[in-house]
C-alpha cells in the first residue's frame, strides 16, 4: 500500500501513504481544492474548499494573526488536495485516517517552508466561525448545528467557479509569501 500513488493535476505522482515533500506542488493544491465542494456538495450552490481556505485566512487576518499564521490558515485544508474531504462527524471513525492526514500535512509543510500545518487555536476558531457564515448562506437548514458562540465573522460567500477559486487561492498565497519575503521572514514562525 505504501507504493500506491495518485496522479496529480500537474502530472506528478503523489504517494498518500508515504508522502514526500518533493512531490508536493502548490498548483496541484490550489487546483484540487478549487474542484472540491464543501459539505460533500450538500450546498445551495458550488462552494469550493479553496474559497473556504481563503475565507479562513481572511478571518485570521481580521482577528490579528501575523503573516505566518495567515499563511498557515490559508493552507489549513491543503491535505485535502491529496486526500478526501472527510466530513467532521465521520473522520474520527476512520481508523488510521488522521495519521495519514498528518503525514500528508507534514510533507506539504516541509515543501512550502512551514514548520507545521497543524491548526493553531486561532485557525481552529476561524474554521469553526466561518461555518456559521457558510451555513447561513449555503444550507437549507441550520437546526441542530453546533455553532461557535462568537458567531461568524462576516465572510461573504461568493461561490466562485473552480478556475476563479483556484486563482483566488494562488493570489492569496503569493501575496502572503511576497509580504513575508519583503520582511525577510519565512512562514516558519508559527508552531
Amino acid at each position: 500500500m505504501k507504493d500506491a500513488w495518485i496522479l496529480t493535476f500537474t502530472g506528478r505522482r503523489f504517494y498518500p501513504f508515504s508522502p514526500r515533500s518533493e512531490d508536493v506542488c502548490l498548483e496541484d493544491i490550489a487546483h484540487a481544492l478549487s474542484m472540491k465542494c464543501r459539505y460533500q456538495g450538500h450546498t445551495r450552490w458550488f462552494y469550493s474548499v479553496a474559497e473556504h481556505s481563503v475565507g479562513v485566512m481572511l478571518g485570521a487576518k481580521q482577528a490579528g494573526a501575523q503573516l505566518p499564521e495567515q499563511l498557515q490558515a490559508l493552507l489549513h485544508d491543503a491535505a485535502e488536495a491529496y486526500l478526501p474531504d472527510v466530513p467532521s462527524p465521520v473522520k474520527p471513525h476512520l481508523n488510521g485516517f488522521k495519521e495519514v492526514e498528518l503525514r500528508v500535512e507534514d510533507a506539504i509543510a516541509e515543501a512550502l517552508g512551514l514548520l507545521t500545518l497543524h491548526k493553531t487555536p486561532l485557525i481552529t476558531e476561524m474554521d469553526e466561525r466561518i461555518r456559521i457564515d457558510e451555513a447561513q448562506t449555503l444550507m437549507p437548514n441550520m437546526e441542530g448545528w453546533s455553532l461557535h458562540p462568537n458567531g461568524g465573522f462576516g465572510y461573504f460567500i461568493r461561490g466562485y467557479d473552480p478556475p476563479r477559486a483556484e486563482m483566488l487561492f494562488l493570489t492569496a498565497y503569493r501575496e502572503l509569501q511576497g509580504k513575508l519575503k519583503a520582511l525577510g521572514a519565512r512562514g516558519v514562525q508559527v508552531q
